[in-house]
């Protein structure tokens, strides 16, 4: 991909979610990104850009495909199969052993779904966010920076999730490390007992609103809905009115947990499926 390509890409992309793509506005930054590719490719002859996406490196082990967007005048022609493929021959060249490769992509994308599975990829769920409103009452969280990684793994969704967290408000999946719990704003929660990952999010997030965003739960089962319901009030005493949580829809137990803190599903009939394939 080039900085001459901003046209074209902006083109292609007006073709996509009712002209309201997302890639315009970060092809600056995806330029810039100095591990992965961002990926255009071209039918020669005319020198047409028919295809564009993105292989990012998100840590050394935890690698993401996004972006996969096909020109719908070349849909059905096996272009977006032969970028995802070019995209995993990419990955597997660039990164070291027992690293994963993931993605998510729509729940009713069944081409993408039937790409994914024949690429190796394992489906991981259906993943899905909750919103709240934030509540005006006291908490117990405090912002620390020095946290005892055995609270994640002594937590429910640590342990459910696959030991995965999000990285972007449920767009970006990878593995929660110490490294990358030292890289996150953390709230440690009753001294200990728990802790969540959040992030202050724009308006570009699954609730269209800004919002404070956990992107982990780590808490044990018995104690998820006081940490959900605390978790409110962080969000009030942070100045913003709701709070969104990401999770995957096989979790019943935490479902149950979000319901009985006071919250919803953010979407009523949509989903994300996670995929993930290792070396």
């Amino acid at each position: 991909m080039r900085p001459s390509d901003r046209e074209a890409v902006t083109t292609l992309c007006a073709q996509v979610w009712e002209g309201h793509d997302y890639i315009p506005q970060v092809f600056d930054n995806w330029l810039s990104h100095t591990h992965g590719q961002f990926t255009a490719g071209v039918e020669a002859e005319k020198d047409r850009l028919i295809c564009i996406g993105k292989l990012t490196c998100i840590t050394e082990k935890d690698w993401w495909i996004e972006g996969l967007r096909v020109d719908p005048a070349y849909r059905g022609k096996g272009v977006g199969r032969r970028l995802h493929a070019y995209h995993v021959d990419l990955w597997q060249q660039l990164s070291p052993p027992a690293s994963a490769l993931r993605l998510v992509t729509d729940y009713d994308n069944h081409i993408m779904h039937r790409l994914c599975q024949s690429s190796g990829f394992r489906h991981l769920g259906a993943v899905l966010p909750y919103r709240a409103e934030a509540l005006h009452a006291p908490h117990s969280f405090r912002k620390n920076d020095r946290i005892d990684f055995s609270v994640v793994e002594r937590s429910h969704c640590y342990q459910t999730h696959h030991h995965l967290y999000q990285t972007q408000t449920l767009w970006r999946w990878a593995e929660l490390t110490p490294h990358a719990l030292s890289q996150r704003e953390v709230w440690l929660w009753r001294e200990g007992r728990g802790l969540i990952i959040v992030e202050a999010a724009t308006a570009d997030n699954p609730l269209n609103v800004p919002c404070v965003f956990v992107d982990f739960v780590g808490a044990a089962e018995s104690e998820l809905v006081e940490c959900l319901k605390e978790a409110r009030g962080l969000a009030a005493s942070l100045n913003h009115s709701e709070i969104g949580v990401g999770i995957m829809s096989s979790d019943s137990i935490l479902i149950e947990a979000l319901i009985a803190a006071g919250y919803s599903p953010a979407w009523t009939q949509e989903s994300l499926s996670l995929y993930e394939r290792r070396r």
